[in-house]
């Protein structure tokens, strides 16, 4: 049973140094797990509390952000903010004076260096960029430093800025702010569906409200903590207007029970496209004999090198995928045909151009190729283009799309209406049961639901696993079968104790 909370407990953490020791003032929000509701302390829904995470940010950022007080407070000493909250005058020092803002930066850097290199004359897109972030922040987290003296540290942090060349200013300055009354409210709310549906299906109103707030700091909405939690409402409830309940009974708040037309509509289309390829006839072809593969691995072959229109092959990691990619690609080239490979990240790009021996650019590279680009709020749209001869598709070619597990669905749009155009044939390959989309993924799902049986191809034996013996390498087949275990799920606690079993008593 779920009741209305009347009494939440919480208290906040403040803290005014990074793990790396940098000066870094932010705030944790503790909640107590015990809420009074309906006249008694009962235990809080975490579910429905963690699925209020996107308003609860939200609503912090816009509060600090939008405080006409610190902001007239940073104004009076000559400092201002950009849309992403960080004060102008100080941004030159943020990279040599955090130790952790260095490392992030040199990663993206190379990110982007490497992603530059596979796709010349091209611009990242914002989804792109948001994984670098993600990837970055993931990569390396240091452990936290020892606790010292507040005032060494502030003098420490204060002879750093001196060092690097900093001095107080002494000049205000005239704050150029949005007034509430001003904003085109419906060309406001305009934007937020197109930013949440970039990075999921469904969403709730708390995620509505979160992306609100967001919207209002970047638009520079400063005034009275009354006046932007009304404004803040009203866009949400204009929001939710747009939005499309993905059923008709009512559900709680807290589920993600609304997505948009737009969602829709590319779900439509993937499942349509899809749909009449799977419903193509396929011939039936004899499993390739070649030499070091399994059974699933000649089927696969034989299905790269048949006739289906679409094919899907799965396969957990180390079962070979990429390895049957490579003796594919040779079967086709000696009967004169192509594959075109591509990956939802460079990085993916760069293993399989190593390891199926064929050139292979992302998949954003390909849309790019063929006219489709992308604004900051991830929606596509199409030009006119003339592509590459390397990314132009004929009829009878392969477009094959490795690690579509985690392929979004607005970026498989395009590579299936490319190969619809040319008259080509496409394979996805990849696990279900890897990594998700960075955004709205279930791509793989959808084309296992609709390929034709005799396309899909399932590798089901691991080669990866080894280990030494005498000096010698072989296949560490109970490894393997831990892994299966452990991928299957049916049994995850059973895996994990095989593979760490409890001493006798």
């Amino acid at each position: 049973m779920a009741v209305p909370v009347q009494r939440v407990e919480a208290v906040t953490v403040r803290h005014y140094t990074s793990r790396a020791g940098d000066p870094h003032r932010h705030l944790h929000l503790q909640v107590n797990a015990r809420v009074f509701a309906a006249g008694k302390w009962r235990g809080i829904d975490t579910v429905a509390f963690r699925d209020s995470i996107q308003a609860i940010n939200g609503i912090g950022h816009a509060a600090v952000v939008c405080d006409p007080e610190l902001r007239a407070t940073l104004a009076a000493h000559g400092y201002t903010l950009n849309r992403d909250g960080e004060i102008v005058q100080l941004a030159r020092f943020v990279g040599p004076f955090s130790k952790r803002a260095a490392q992030i930066g040199m990663l993206l850097d190379r990110y982007e260096a490497e992603w530059r290199r596979e796709h010349p004359d091209q611009e990242p897109g914002p989804q792109l960029r948001r994984s670098w972030d993600a990837r970055a922040w993931a990569e390396d987290r240091p452990d936290k430093v020892i606790p010292r003296s507040g005032a060494e540290l502030r003098q420490r942090w204060l002879d750093e800025l001196a060092g690097l060349g900093y001095r107080d200013r002494d000049t205000p300055m005239q704050l150029a702010l949005e007034l509430p009354g001003a904003l085109e409210r419906d060309a406001a709310v305009a934007e937020v569906v197109p930013r949440l549906g970039a990075g999921r299906s469904a969403w709730n109103t708390a995620d509505v409200r979160g992306e609100v707030e967001q919207l209002l700091a970047r638009i520079d909405i400063v005034t009275d903590p009354a006046v932007r939690t009304e404004l803040a409402e009203d866009l949400t409830a204009r929001t939710l207007k747009l939005c499309v309940p993905l059923g008709e009974e009512t559900t709680p708040e807290h589920v993600r029970a609304l997505t948009s037309r737009h969602v829709l509509d590319v779900e439509a289309d993937l499942t349509a496209r899809l749909a009449v390829r799977g419903a193509m006839t396929v011939t039936a072809t004899q499993p390739f004999a070649v030499d070091g593969l399994d059974a699933g691995q000649r089927a696969a072959v034989a299905g790269l090198v048949g006739d289906a229109s679409t094919i899907v092959i799965e396969g957990a990691a180390g079962a070979g995928k990429t390895t049957t990619l490579a003796d594919a690609r040779a079967a086709l080239a000696e009967e004169g045909r192509r594959i075109v490979v591509v990956t939802p990240t460079l990085k993916a790009a760069q293993a399989a151009t190593a390891e199926v021996g064929a050139r292979a650019g992302s998949a954003a590279w390909l849309l790019h190729q063929h006219g489709w680009r992308w604004d900051d709020t991830g929606s596509w749209t199409r030009e006119p283009s003339e592509p590459a001869p390397e990314a132009v598709l004929r009829r009878g070619d392969l477009l094959l799309i490795d690690e579509a597990g985690i392929l979004d669905q607005d970026t498989a749009r395009g590579p299936l209406a490319v190969v619809d155009e040319a008259g080509a044939r496409v394979a996805l390959v990849g696990d279900r049961r890897q990594l998700p989309a960075v955004g709205r993924g279930g791509v793989l799902e959808l084309a296992h639901r609709w390929v034709h049986p005799d396309a899909r191809v399932d590798l089901e034996i691991v080669h990866r696993f080894v280990h030494t013996v005498d000096g010698a390498t072989v296949p560490d087949s109970e490894y393997a079968r831990l892994s299966l275990a452990m991928r299957d799920g049916a049994c995850s606690g059973c895996a994990a104790r095989e593979s760490n079993p409890q001493p006798a008593d």
